[in-house]
């Protein structure tokens, strides 16, 4: 997957899975069923949050140097890069975690 292809997918995956459980809390809601709907956002919100981290951090890209597996990484000042687990190339995103609110 390209470093663009995961950065869309961190996103998306996540989002669509977030849009899903509020759809399914408003018709909880319609159902007069308001702890359940209240349950539901709260482990929508956790899903959505924890799911982007793994996706971000725990699925690889391919390295655009040697076709290795890349992770991505987060500098000690937030900005998010990729390291090649086998050429140790670094791909500089320009991207900052803070930009996402992570």
């Amino acid at each position: 997957m390209s470093i663009g292809m995961h950065q869309f997918v961190r996103i998306a995956v996540p989002g669509v899975f977030l849009i899903t459980v509020m759809v399914l809390c408003v018709v909880m809601m319609f159902k007069k069923k308001t702890v359940l709907a209240i349950a539901i956002l709260v482990i929508g919100f956790i899903g959505y949050g924890y799911g982007g981290y793994k996706l971000t951090y725990s699925v690889p890209v391919k390295c655009p140097k040697c076709s290795g597996k890349a992770y991505a990484k987060k500098s000690p000042k937030g900005d998010l890069y990729y390291e090649c687990t086998e050429c140790g190339h670094i791909e500089k995103t320009g991207w900052s975690q803070s930009d996402w609110g992570d």
